[in-house]
């Protein structure tokens, strides 16, 4: 239940945000996010229920590593969905100078909207990244706990 939770989340990410972004004519290259979502590598996680338990003493280290290793990939998701957003509202404001050349205000008001579309992108990033974050705890959690004595 949890996976499939973390999967949708993840499509809803990389799919809705293209196709609310465009405030102008000219867009990003990019009809979808070349990311994973930052809740993605939690969910490709094995189940955890004593995963390293024939690793014996080593068991709980083996489990805070999964947990370091797993943080690092959401982190690196998160920068990935950030650098997505930023260049493809960079699109946006570009268009909104080209569609209004000779309209300062019109201008000003597209590039305003961008700035409040990026704005909400990269708190949705950063909702998903502290999820991620959250679910990497509790893989470790379920992992350590379930080590052998």
């Amino acid at each position: 239940m949890t996976r499939s939770f973390f999967v949708l989340l993840s499509v809803c990410l990389s799919v809705a945000g293209v196709a609310r972004a465009k405030i102008s004519d000219i867009h990003s290259p990019y009809a979808a996010a070349p990311c994973v979502g930052p809740t993605q590598a939690a969910a490709d996680m094995s189940d955890p229920n004593g995963y390293y338990a024939a690793g014996g003493a080593q068991c709980p280290s083996l489990c805070k590593k999964a947990e370091a290793d797993c943080k690092q990939y959401v982190r690196v998701s998160f920068g990935c969905w950030n650098s997505f957003w930023a260049d493809a509202l960079s699109y946006e404001k570009r268009g909104c100078a080209i569609g209004h050349p000779n309209d300062p205000p019109a201008k000003n008001q597209c590039k305003s909207q961008a700035d409040a579309i990026l704005k909400t992108y990269r708190q949705d990033a950063q909702n998903a990244r502290d999820l991620g974050l959250s679910a990497c705890e509790d893989w470790e959690a379920t992992c350590e706990a379930t080590c052998g004595p």
